[in-house]
């Protein structure tokens, strides 16, 4: 009788502040922050039963969902920018043709399918770095460019991501 008590009294504000708090996680692309919320917010919702409870958890579960594909998007993207700089390390830039095929066939097989108007922040910022370690690695200068460009841009679009 405590637990179930305990529970009705918390969850609405509970429910409340953990929206504020993926506001605001979402205003500052703080994605494993919001993350985070949706997972409490989940929690909540399991123990918590009313009339709206369906169409909730419905509209929960989206965007349960858009999270967990941005957030696995943005994985991939890291990772593939940390790879390249590790082939770096390990084996500078191209020095002939098979080289170059190499570390081609490499990019394009870890480089995951992505539509950049639908990108957050990180996930282009990964986006953009991997290119330029791409384009380093091939001694592409003009490539290296572009995406280094597009990378300082996103910040211009987002000035608050500089701090």
């Amino acid at each position: 009788m405590h637990a179930s008590y305990y529970i009705k009294t918390v969850s609405p504000g509970a429910k409340k502040f953990l929206d504020k708090i993926k506001q605001t996680a979402k205003a500052n692309n703080q994605e494993l922050f919001n993350c985070r919320c949706y997972s409490l917010r989940k929690k909540i919702e399991a123990l918590t039963h009313n009339t709206e409870h369906g169409e909730q958890a419905e509209q929960l579960s989206h965007e349960v969902d858009e999270v967990n594909t941005q957030l696995s998007l943005m994985s991939k993207l890291s990772s593939l920018s940390l790879q390249l700089y590790s082939w770096y390390i390990k084996n500078g830039s191209c020095q002939d043709e098979k080289d170059v095929a190499a570390v081609k066939m490499f990019f394009e097989a870890n480089l995951p399918p992505c539509s950049v108007s639908r990108m957050h922040f990180y996930e282009k910022m990964y986006l953009y770095q991997s290119h330029c370690w791409y384009g380093f690695i091939l001694q592409d200068l003009l490539m290296y460019y572009r995406y280094a460009q597009k990378w300082v841009d996103i910040f211009d679009q987002e000035p608050f991501m500089k701090k």
